[in-house]
């Protein structure tokens, strides 16, 4: 969302990807997908870089059904 408008998120870290789940604040988005793990995106202006979370970096697996925001703004795989 950008002035309360959906806007396409447009990255070669979601080629071909299917997105189970989507949180994140105005500076960032997370992202759970169906066989790539956890990817998160900042924004500045517009998207710049990304990181992936997969099983090499702790993930039980590397499907993320559910995104979780906690209250202090801290994003990862739902509890």
């Amino acid at each position: 969302m950008k002035d309360g408008q959906a806007q396409a998120l447009k990255s070669s870290f979601l080629h071909d990807e299917v997105a189970y789940s989507i949180t994140g604040r105005k500076d960032e988005i997370w992202i759970g997908t169906q066989r790539s793990g956890l990817k998160a995106f900042r924004i500045q202006n517009e998207v710049t870089g990304g990181k992936t979370y997969t099983q090499a970096n702790g993930l039980a697996e590397n499907s993320v059904f559910a995104v979780y925001q906690s209250q202090d703004g801290q994003c990862g795989p739902e509890p």
